[in-house]
């Protein structure tokens, strides 16, 4: 659809100067956490895990086996592709990395191309998309890998295609619908926003036998592949699944969510501009001409997201479909209800903003990571390097790309899954514990973004929290009664920030059948 520039449609000079630094900062960042670094969370190390598990032929490993623990909550197409490259050739970082510039592009162009289909001028369309990388949430997955860039890909391209099935119906663009909404959910579980918001739209106006025809054949695609997977995997995805898939949901932290909410968004200040800026184009538009399929798009994702804070573990990772949804929605309405006003001073405000972030001193995900330690894979190679002979030989990482970086399977995919898993079946939980308490790992490695001193990283670690948990360690990550084991029976060697390595206060003879095999 192309429009003629009106006055409407003339994106404002401060727009454009605040999508210009915020790509600019975005890129830069990139270019500078990727130069020899690795994915910075044990959440990419999981997803990461999971790609070199597969490419070494293994699906979905056991919750638990003696080669250690699996059991996982994350749908199988991101973590597929990501072991395709490496069966490729490229290393588990490398392929992460391509994967997570692929899924923002992809991202990208679909976004534009969902604005321009609902009647944004291609100016708003670019100035308002160039802003997303300003979110700390966005940055923080550029510095990732994790399905969530690319499920929310899915999810927008599935929308344009949505639409422009309703707008004209054909077989062949309805079965493409539904193939993008069955791979947003392929990719993660929770990315069905788009899809429900199309089926709203569609009982709204009643077309019953096109919302059932996608919603059957969406439904039937994901079955299918997950009957293969299932297949594939010899039946470990349900076993993970069952252990796994709540993430331990319980009333009284999920009756909280608004407040988890409100919480992680406060910490993203751009993010909250572009999402308040959202709520006000999308009250606009409902009040000027009803609630269509943006308006549905826009209220099914903003609702839905708020229940997802309902499940323990949920960060701002999870606020990217919000934050695509509320920028398309503020495109839309800026070209066809007017920029007014406001728009100009809040545009140079928001440059402005960006642009001290840049300043030294001043807070940021570069300060940060410059400030706390940014994880690379020299830090990886100088634990290795700097542990005694041996010291590698069986590692507990709570980052299990430390142990991958070193061509290991690391015996602990997911310490999340781990705490769940020992949960449910207390001689799990008693046989790690037991490992633990006999010194049988040669070296643990945790991850600390406290900034402490070596001296005080310990009571650092052992007092951390995390969202609606007085201890991280013992009830969000491992087993309870892990941290009080760790210190009282390993020490704090050393530290390459971010990551702590604790060795054995005696060190212990391996049982063979206990040492991991190495990657070939």
């Amino acid at each position: 659809m192309t429009l003629v520039p009106t006055e409407k449609s003339r994106a404002p000079a401060a727009l454009w100067i605040a999508g210009l630094v915020s790509i600019l900062g975005g890129l830069w960042l990139m270019l500078w956490f990727w130069r020899g670094g690795m994915a910075y969370d044990a959440t990419s190390g999981v997803w990461t895990a999971l790609a070199d598990d597969l490419a070494h032929g293994d699906f979905y490993r056991p919750v638990a086996s003696p080669l250690g623990y699996g059991g996982t909550r994350y749908m199988p197409l991101f973590f597929s592709l990501h072991a395709g490259l490496i069966r490729a050739g490229l290393s588990p970082a490398a392929a992460g990395f391509f994967l997570t510039v692929v899924s923002i592009a992809v991202l990208s162009v679909g976004a534009r191309l969902l604005m321009r289909s609902f009647g944004a001028h291609s100016a708003f369309a670019l100035t308002t998309l160039c802003l997303l990388p300003a979110s700390i949430g966005f940055q923080l997955l550029t510095a990732s890998v994790k399905g969530d860039l690319l499920a929310a890909a899915f999810s927008v391209w599935g929308l344009v295609m949505a639409k422009q099935w309703i707008e004209k119906p054909d077989a062949r663009t309805g079965w493409l619908t539904a193939a993008l909404f069955a791979a947003a959910l392929l990719t993660k579980f929770t990315a069905g926003f788009a899809l429900a918001a199309t089926l709203l739209w569609l009982f709204r106006r009643r077309q019953f036998s096109i919302a059932a025809h996608l919603l059957v054949s969406t439904v039937g695609l994901v079955v299918v592949a997950l009957t293969l997977v299932y297949g594939l995997s010899a039946g470990r995805i349900a076993e993970s699944f069952r252990v796994c898939a709540t993430g331990g949901l319980n009333a009284g932290y999920a009756w909280k969510f608004p407040l988890w909410f409100a919480w992680v968004a406060a910490q993203d200040p751009f993010f909250t501009v572009i999402f308040i800026a959202g709520i006000s184009a999308a009250v606009r538009r409902v009040r000027r001409g009803g609630l269509d399929l943006l308006g549905c798009y826009f209220a099914v994702t903003a609702i839905a997201t708020v229940l997802i804070f309902a499940s323990p573990g949920t960060d701002s990772n999870h606020l990217i479909d919000l934050l695509v949804a509320s920028a398309v929605m503020l495109a839309v309405e800026l070209t066809q209800g007017g920029s007014g006003r406001p728009i100009p001073a809040v545009a140079w405000t928001f440059a402005a903003a960006i642009v001290i972030t840049w300043l030294p001193g001043v807070p940021s995900v570069r300060h940060f990571f410059i400030a706390k330690g940014r994880p690379t894979l020299a830090a990886v190679n100088e634990i290795a390097r700097r542990l005694p002979q041996g010291g590698t030989q069986r590692l507990l990482s709570e980052n299990p790309l430390v142990p991958v970086a070193l061509g290991q399977r690391p015996e602990v995919m997911d310490a999340f899954s781990l705490r769940l898993l020992a949960a449910r079946a207390p001689k799990v939980r008693e046989k790690f514990l037991a490992d633990l308490q006999n010194q049988n790992y040669t070296a643990v490695i945790l991850m600390d973004w406290s900034g402490s001193t070596e001296s005080e990283l310990p009571a650092a670690l052992a007092n951390h929290t995390s969202l609606g948990v007085r201890y991280f360690y013992g009830e969000v990550h491992f087993p309870a009664g892990f941290m009080e084991i760790l210190r009282a029976n390993y020490r704090l060697s050393f530290a390459v920030a971010p990551f702590v390595i604790f060795e054995p206060l005696t060190r212990a003879a391996l049982p063979a059948a206990a040492v991991p095999v190495p990657r070939s």
